[in-house]
This record gives structure tokens, sequence and C-alpha cells, in this order.
């Protein structure tokens, strides 16, 4: 083994001395390189072999050889440039060689070695290890043949080999979507490039030609329908066709055969009707330009018979995102837009075919009587969105209806089967009341306080906080005193309470602790947050005995497959504690309590 290292290290001493030689390093660092090859190269001699250790060789040697670029371009060395780049080269090509032998099932390998190549451009070599790649691995990867054709395309400029990984590729993968895609647009590609070779020639003979006409890429066209019958797949051909100005042929043709194969589906109207908005240069039956008007009409009658013959929610959907689209811009055509997007919402309304968020986005366009008359459909039609029920009240409260208001919020509350869903109606109305009637949110907060859990429990927080701007700390003790003990029990309630009194000016551990008591008792057994947050509590502002007793209770009370977790959460806070900046509190704090606020 040794003597098979040496020999491999010998081999390396001319590249070394020739670094040298440029000073691109000096002795120092060359003796530092045969070292780590050394090292290397006697790893690579082990009976185990293993995967890390020559990809660990192969990326030293790549980042050696980006070192020696640097260098040389620090130095303006430019001499001799290529002797060292590709003595280096050649070397990380024999360990990428080895790594395959040894390691062929991993793909990775594989692609690092051709990406390698292509950095080096070792374009002979990429070619022969994507072959071999493709044997190994071909029948279960049909990317692989994918990367294999744009390689061969792209990189060599060579369309007969790229044609060949992909009928390979598509002969064990029949049914591929990706290689019949893929093999469609390398054709379509290639018949570009040879347009633009042809530039400014007026060569009539060689533009008919059937490349040049698309005609290779509609043969794969062809073969790709025949195996896959999915109109998804069939419009991503389609758009992949559009983006070249000789295909206008094979377009009509995807065109005709989504009519034919797929006629009852959305999206082949969808398709026909967007084409019409595209049609810049197509001219009408008396050979007119059609202008931008015009299209907007041709697209609008597509959409209005699909409509009649599909007549489905996903088929009026697509009609409506075309309008909105539409008016997204009003520098073109701004009434007639405007005029379209409200006929086609409102026949959309009259035919049921309005969901929430057709009905949020029409109102966004309507004004007065008309914007809430429309709401108030809404509401009828779709009873059980929220969205639109509170679009409703914000109307009503914000012209100052506050009867209506609190009469579609009740309405609201009675119709939706959700009590979780009217959670946002009750939130809005509550907010309004702060603003405007401090003792109807009061009496709103109490009424949502006994409602559903759903309701109640989120409520609860918010309640002591207004209780607390409005009345002071005081009210909201007294509340917390009842609500605490009234399941269902709100840990949100608990935390908010511990806030407010931590926000006073005089600080009452009695209160505060109270909080964290209530916490701990009702989610203890679930939950190792609620007690770190007291033994923080106690840490910041009361005795060490309490921890050690907040402790003990902890480890008593939480379930078994918790502890663990709990006495490690409390390990590392108690070492934070002890390397903190400030010292723990030596003495104990006054406890005040506050006296009632009974006002």
């Amino acid at each position: 083994m040794a003597e098979y290292v040496e020999s491999n290290i010998e081999a390396m001493i001319p590249e070394l001395e020739l670094m040298e030689k440029m000073q691109i390093f000096d002795k120092n660092e060359i003796r530092a390189i045969t070292k780590k090859r050394k090292e290397f190269e006697y790893k690579l001699q082990r009976v185990t072999k293993c995967k890390e250790d020559i990809m660990r060789y192969i990326q030293y040697e790549m980042d050696l050889m980006k070192l020696i670029r640097q260098k040389r371009v620090e130095k303006g060395l430019n001499s001799k440039k290529s002797n060292v780049d590709y003595a280096i080269a050649n070397h990380i090509n024999k360990l990428f060689n080895q790594a395959i032998r040894r390691f062929p099932s991993d793909v990775r390998i594989w692609l690092s070695y051709i990406k390698f190549c292509k950095q080096v451009r070792f374009y002979t070599c990429a070619s022969r290890i994507l072959d071999q790649m493709l044997e190994l691995h071909g029948a279960a990867k049909p990317e692989l043949y994918k990367l294999a054709a744009q390689w061969e395309f792209e990189e060599c400029q060579c369309i007969e080999k790229a044609r060949k990984f992909l009928l390979n590729g598509l002969h064990i993968h029949k049914d591929s979507k990706l290689l019949y895609k893929e093999a469609f647009k390398l054709e379509l590609n290639y018949a570009n490039l040879k347009w633009k070779e042809l530039e400014g020639k007026d060569e009539n003979e060689e533009k008919n030609d059937a490349v040049l006409q698309g005609k290779l890429a509609e043969v794969m066209y062809d073969s790709a329908i025949k195996k896959i019958s999915d109109i998804n797949f069939v419009v991503e051909l389609y758009s992949l066709s559009k983006e070249y100005t000789f295909t206008e042929h094979l377009q009509e043709k995807i065109l005709n055969d989504l009519k034919r194969i797929f006629p009852t589906d959305e999206l082949t109207w969808d398709t026909l009707a967007k084409k019409e908005l595209s049609a810049i240069n197509k001219e009408d039956s008396e050979g007119a330009p059609i202008n931008h008007k015009d299209r907007i009409a041709n697209c609008e009658k597509v959409y209005e018979e699909a409509c009649e013959k599909v007549p489905t929610q996903r088929m009026w959907n697509m009609y409506l995102d075309t309008v909105v689209q539409l008016n997204e811009d009003q520098s073109v055509l701004p009434n007639y837009k405007k005029h379209l997007f409200q006929r086609v919402f409102k026949e959309a309304h009259l035919k049921g075919m309005l969901d929430e968020k057709y009905y949020l986005i029409w109102v966004e366009h309507l004004e007065g009587p008309k914007l809430y008359n429309t709401l108030k459909e809404g509401t009828k039609r779709l009873p059980q969105s929220v969205r639109l029920w509170e679009a409703r009240l914000k109307y009503l409260l914000s012209k100052g209806e506050e009867k209506a208001g609190v009469k579609v919020f009740n309405e609201a509350l009675t119709t939706l089967t959700s009590h979780e869903h009217a959670l946002p109606l009750w939130k809005y109305m509550l907010k309004y009341w702060q603003i405007t009637n401090p003792s109807k949110a009061e009496s709103l907060f109490k009424e949502g306080i006994a409602a559903d859990p759903a309701v109640s429990t989120p409520l609860k927080p918010l309640y002591l906080e207004w209780l607390t701007v409005n009345h002071g700390i005081g009210a909201a003790r007294k509340a917390y005193s009842t609500l605490a003990n009234v399941p269902p029990f709100c840990l949100e309630m608990h935390y908010k309470m511990a806030q407010l009194e931590d926000i006073q000016p005089q600080l009452s551990l009695k209160n505060v602790r109270k909080c964290h008591m209530f916490s701990t008792q009702q989610f203890g057994q679930t939950n190792t947050d609620v007690w770190m947050a007291y033994v923080k509590f106690e840490q910041k502002h009361g005795e060490a005995k309490n921890v050690s007793e907040i402790y003990s209770r902890a480890v008593k009370h939480l379930k078994p497959q918790l502890v663990d977790i709990f006495v490690s959460e409390f390990s590392l806070s108690k070492a934070e504690c002890f390397t903190s900046n400030a010292p723990l509190p030596q003495t104990k704090m006054e406890e005040v309590e506050e006296p009632m606020d009974t006002s």
C-alpha cells in the first residue's frame, strides 16, 4: 500500500515543482499540499472503502485548483497556466473515475463528475460518462436522459446525440411527460437556432425546410398525445410553441386537438379564449388588423360560449379571473373594461356562480347602495361566509348605522353554524363599541364570555386587558378571580393577567404568583412552559427556596414523558441565571396587594 501511495505522490512532483517555480506557492505550502495529498492517498488504500474519503479528496483538489487561479490573477502570472491547471484537472478526473467505479449506485457522484467536466471543458469525457450513467441508472431515472440531451445540445451543439438520448429514454419510459416535453422543446429550439442562422438572408427554399417550419416538433407532439391523454400536458406543449414565431400551424393544430379530444374541459375553453387576447398580428375576415377592443370582444365571445356549454363553477372562475386581469390595466379602454367587469360579475351572480373570493373582489369596485345590496345578496347565497358577513357589518358601522349593524351581527351569529368562524365578528363589534360606547363594549364582552367556548376562550384575555385600561387593575383582578375558575380554562388568560400585573408601577408578587398557580394547576400535567414561566418569575423577582418547591411540584405533576424535557429546560435556565451579568435579587420585594376597584 505504501509503495502505491509513494508512486502516486511522485507522479505529482513535476506539477508541484512548477507551482513553486512560478511562485504560486512557497516551499512550506508545497510541503503542506504534499502532506495532505499523502493523507488522502493512504485513506483511499484502506481495505474498507469510504465514499466520504474520496469525495473529500476531490473537493480538496478542486479548492486547490480554484486557489491557484486566484493566485495567478493576483500575481499576474499567465505563462504555462494550462500545464498546472491541466495536471490538477486530470488528477481530479482520475479520482472521479475511481469514485464511480467504487460507488456506481450513487447518482450524485455521476452528476458531480459531469458538472466538473463542464467546468474544465472535458466535453468528450462528459459524453462518455453520460453514456455510462444512463446504462446504469437510466431505467429508473428518466430525468437523466433529459440532462444528457441538454448537455449534448447546449454544450456540444450535437442535435443528433441529443435526439438519440431522448429517443432512447422514451423507448424505456414510454409514457414520460418529462421526456416528451423535452423532445418537443429540443426540436423547437433547434428550429429556432436555424432561423437565427438565416437572419438577413433571402433564401425561400431553405426557409420552407421542414425543420424550420417546426415539422419535427409536430411529429414529436403527435407521438406524445398518442401516449399521454392529459389536457394539462397538451396545454403545456401549446404554451411552449407560443414562444416561437414559426409555429402558427402547430399552434392551430394543438388548439384543434384540444377541441376534439377535450371538448368539455374548462381548460380547453380557457386556452381558446386567452388565445384571442394574444392575437396581436392576426387579421379579421376582411384582412384588417384586429385591434385591442376586438381582441377583448372575441375573448368574451369564447367565454360566453364556454359558460353555456360547460356551465361549471370552474369555468366561470376562469372567465372572472381573466376579466379581473384585464381591468388591472386601465391605460387602454378603461370604460370598456369596467363595463365588461360589471356585466360579467353580475351575470355570474345571477347564475349563482360567484363564490366568496369574487364577491369580495366585486364589492371593491362598487359604491353606496349597490355595494351593500351586493354584500346582502352575497350573504344570502353564501350564508357560511364569515368574510362576507364581516364586510357587510363593517359597511354599516362605517356609515354610522349602529342599529342595522347590530341586527346584521345577530343575524350572522344565528346563521353561522361554526362559533369559531364567528369570532372575527365578535372582535370587530367589540372594537367598534370600545371606541364609540364603552358600556356596550362591556355588555358585549360579558355576553361573549358566556357564549360558546370557541368564542369565550379567546375573548377572556381581551376582556381583562380592556378592564385594566378602562377601570384599573383592581377590576381586572376581580374579574380574573372569577373567570380563572370557570371552565373551559384559558392559558392565554393567565399569561395576559401576569403581563398586566408586571406592567403595574408597584409589582404585587402575590397576584403574579396567583396567575402562575392557576396556570400550573390547570395546565401543569401536559405543559412544561407554564412551570418554566413560574421558575423564571421566581428567579427574577422571588426567592430561591420557591424555585426548588416549583421544581419538585413540576416533577410530581408532569406526565412522565415530559419530566426529562422539563429537567433539561430547568438546568439550562439555572445555568443562564448564574452566568448572567445581573446578580439574582438578594432581598425579597415587598408584597403589596392593591385594594379592589369596586367602582
